[in-house]
């Protein structure tokens, strides 16, 4: 079986390729907060961990600014060092600090700040305040 160019992630549509960034950064939201594993309970598993980091790895040389606007900061250091430590660790509720740390990192690179409540102690939003304030 082979796999079209259009399946790869460099190829895949704008939409597409926003939903995975949006993803990996909500994945990373949910490492950086132990408190909240400890409420979910559940960690996704690994391979599907991987397989979003690798997606997103594959689309940083196509993300650009707007003309006009400061470039976007590098990512590539931060999903190879979150790839290398989620390679090696069988996700569980039981987040390791360097997990935590790298996951802070990344959210911090990005430009997103910690909760106000800081990340050891955030717990995620309320369903009815989320993020942006309400609709």
């Amino acid at each position: 079986m082979t796999t079209r160019d259009s399946d790869s992630p460099e190829h895949r549509p704008f939409p597409e390729t926003l939903a995975g960034m949006t993803r990996v950064i909500d994945m990373m939201a949910l490492f950086a907060s132990p408190k909240l594993v400890a409420k979910l309970g559940r960690i996704p598993p690994r391979e599907g961990i991987l397989e979003h980091l690798d997606a997103y790895l594959a689309v940083i040389p196509r993300l650009t600014a707007p003309h006009g606007h400061e470039p976007l900061p590098d990512m590539t250091p931060h999903i190879l060092r979150l790839r290398e430590l989620f390679d090696t660790w069988t996700p569980s509720v039981n987040v390791p600090v360097e997990v935590v740390d790298a996951a802070r990192a990344f959210l911090a690179a990005f430009g997103l700040g910690e909760p106000d409540e800081g990340w050891d102690q955030f717990e995620g939003f309320p369903e009815d305040d989320p993020p942006g304030g309400p609709t």
